[in-house]
């Protein structure tokens, strides 16, 4: 009687443990990763979440920039960016609404 019960639990605790850590969750295996996407996509993914590329930004270097954001968030969501210039800063922020949003909702 105590062999049955012992077994059964170590069964239990067997079957824990794959739940726990057997079955991941890969939902977001078919999302594609923005950091993939080229900087003209990037820039386009960006513009279709209506954020707006502030006009002191608009050149041909912006898609390399939203690019380079996008990985580092990527990465780490959290990531503090320590910048003076207000609109700079502001535009990263709404990148990373865009970025958190795209993969906790797909």
């Amino acid at each position: 009687m105590k062999t049955k019960i012992l077994i059964t639990l170590i069964l239990m605790f067997f079957s824990m443990l794959l739940g726990m850590f057997g079955c991941t969750n890969s939902d977001n295996s078919d999302i594609e990763k923005l950091s993939q996407m080229s900087e003209e996509d990037c820039v386009n993914f960006i513009k279709s979440r209506n954020i707006k590329i502030p006009d002191d930004f608009d050149n041909e270097k912006i898609g390399s920039f939203i690019k380079e954001i996008i990985i580092d968030l990527e990465e780490d969501p959290e990531k503090m960016y320590v910048i003076s210039y207000s609109v700079a800063f502001y535009f990263i922020e709404e990148i990373r609404e865009a970025v958190i949003d795209y993969y906790e909702n797909n």
